[in-house]
């Protein structure tokens, strides 16, 4: 799949018209130093006087000196955040991390004596951008675009457009091993009403990065001889309505590649509305490199008119063996309380319950009476190293907690999450933490001393590579804070954590089972562990509630003495 004409033509324009003095200032503030100074081996010096040469160099200064991220629209001024680049060599700063284990007996799996607590790392987050006035030449041409843009033409170019009516948010990433860069996947969405809200078209953007994440202009992929070049705006497919009040086009992608198995292709999983009568919003996968699209269906169940929040991860039964093909299927969590987990094929798009927990509505309905959790990130598979048992498998998310407590609004954090399968369909919660705020590493300390305003949205969107080699234990994680920013943070020892669980003594009491062929034992090990798997997702929402309402108490009474001493000064 390569570009089409008219994307290859606007790419041009866009690379050129970032020779003109106005249009550098722009890129230039919006993406900083770095890009900045990439610009410089395009220029063509031929055609460039020296006035604008010294125009430009001052412009990269400025944008230096200023050294903050422009946050377009109506997002809050103190989001403007330093633009700290990619660093190997920083340290990672220690954060408790408090959870809860799935061990015990189930009826007596009081959330004190499931309670397990242990350290990992942190580095400090950094910053992915993009030129939104490329992204705008590359998708004018579509009705929705160019009828907004013909009506605001009378009045501003493109500057004013991009600056008041374009955002990046959602950002996804995964390495792929074979070409040694992170594909990251990001939603660039289309609002000239003014409100990040109400957004009237959004598209995928695609671009890729090496492995110390400086951003790869013009890379071009060789898919089994098709010459794919980076970046680009993704041909996926969407119903529209000229004159629709509803968004549409692609949004909250999330996009996963299976490890170790040679030749295969990403998957980008979103969700989008269509104009079907009996359905609103469902869910699709889309392959980026062979360009094909299809939409998600739940056999032999009537379609629910909105669909979202699944979260992927790729599942073998003989996961210990190595595989020369890709998987055909992917899974998906549903939904947490009960339990329930979708087997589909990435071809038809059909799916088909692999796992769902067997628990009451009521019991399900109490174990969620603080909050919810929702989808966050993909799934990824534990390695065998810290496994050494081929009949468990193990994999690690991070979900997200959609909670009122302590605010008026909504508060949203991410959630660390191990799964744990024993076959092809047995599945259970293995341990889930309390919510997490990654200290300093993500959020700006204006967000962090506001929890019920700027930083109410902190959500984790993928995990994008997880290091296991040469005695490494970081996995790499993209972040959205406010849906405005694309942020990414190295995380370490979450390998040593798994190990570390409770959870492992207990297996070998499975493994006992499984050994002398003792059938009920093992199923009743299997069904205390969807028990207390249950009360493990509970009592790590339980907390997080409890967490949020001590941290909206705790920036109120702040506010309160700051507001007494200001008032007494």
């Amino acid at each position: 799949m390569g570009q089409t004409s008219y994307e290859a033509a606007d790419r041009t324009h866009a690379i050129e018209s970032n020779n003109h003095p106005g249009t550098l200032a722009l890129f230039l503030y919006d993406t900083q130093i770095a890009p900045c100074l990439r610009s410089t081996s395009r220029l063509r010096m031929r055609s460039v006087k020296l006035y604008t040469a010294a125009i430009f160099l001052s412009l990269c200064w400025l944008a230096w000196s200023e050294n903050l991220r422009f946050i377009r629209g109506d997002k809050p001024q103190s989001l403007l955040v330093p633009n700290t680049p990619s660093c190997d060599q920083c340290p990672f700063q220690p954060i408790h991390l408090s959870g809860f284990s799935n061990h015990g007996v189930p009826g007596n799996a009081m959330c004190d004596a499931l309670r397990y607590n242990q350290t990992i790392g942190v580095q400090q987050s950094f910053y992915l951008h993009d030129n939104l006035t490329e992204v705008v030449l590359l998708t004018k041409s579509h009705p929705l675009v160019a009828y907004e843009v013909e009506s605001y033409a009378k009045n501003s170019g493109h500057e004013d457009i991009d600056n008041e009516t374009w955002a990046r948010l959602s950002g996804s990433s995964v390495w792929l091993p074979e070409h040694a860069v992170f594909l990251s996947v990001t939603r660039v969405t289309f609002y000239p009403g003014g409100s990040l809200d109400w957004p009237t078209v959004s598209f995928l953007r695609g671009q890729v990065y090496d492995a110390d994440w400086n951003h790869l202009e013009d890379y071009i992929l060789d898919w089994f001889g098709d010459k794919i070049v980076f970046p680009l705006i993704f041909e996926i497919p969407f119903e529209w309505k000229e004159n629709g009040a509803d968004p549409y086009g692609p949004e909250d992608p999330r996009v996963v590649l299976e490890d170790n198995v040679r030749g295969a292709e990403p998957v980008i999983i979103f969700n989008m509305q269509s104009n079907a009568p009996n359905w609103f919003r469902a869910m699709w996968v889309y392959r980026p490199f062979s360009n094909f699209t299809t939409v998600l269906t739940i056999r032999n169940e009537d379609r629910k008119d909105v669909e979202k929040n699944w979260m992927p991860f790729f599942h073998r039964v003989d996961a210990g063996l190595s595989s020369n093909s890709p998987n055909e299927y992917l899974h998906f969590i549903y939904g947490f309380v009960p339990l329930r987990i979708l087997k589909c094929h990435l071809l038809s798009g059909y799916c088909d319950w692999a796992y769902q927990q067997d628990i009451t509505p009521e019991v399900a309905a109490g174990k969620e009476s603080r909050g919810q959790l929702h989808g966050g990130t993909n799934f990824v598979s534990v390695p065998f190293d810290i496994l050494q048992n081929p009949g468990i498998q193990l994999y690690v998310g991070f979900p997200r907690t959609s909670l009122i407590s302590g605010c008026e609004s909504r508060t949203y954090r991410p959630e660390l999450m191990v799964l744990s399968s024993t076959g092809s369909s047995q599945f259970h919660i293995a341990y889930t933490s309390d919510a997490l705020d990654f200290g300093a590493a993500i959020l700006t300390p204006a967000a962090r001393a506001d929890p019920c305003g700027e930083g109410h949205i902190l959500i984790a969107n993928s995990i994008s590579h997880w290091n296991r080699s040469a005695a490494q234990d970081i996995m790499t994680i993209t972040f959205s804070v406010m849906d405005v920013t694309v942020q990414v943070a190295r995380l370490e020892g979450l390998g040593a954590l798994v190990q570390s669980l409770p959870y492992f003594e207990d297996l070998l009491d499975y493994n006992t089972a499984q050994g002398e062929n003792h059938g009920m034992e093992a199923f009743s090990w299997k069904s205390a562990k969807s028990l207390i798997g249950a009360d493990v997702v509970a009592c790590a929402v339980e907390a997080a509630s409890n967490t949020s309402i001590r941290d909206a108490t705790k920036a109120r009474e702040e506010m309160a003495g700051m507001s007494q001493d200001s008032y007494l000064g």
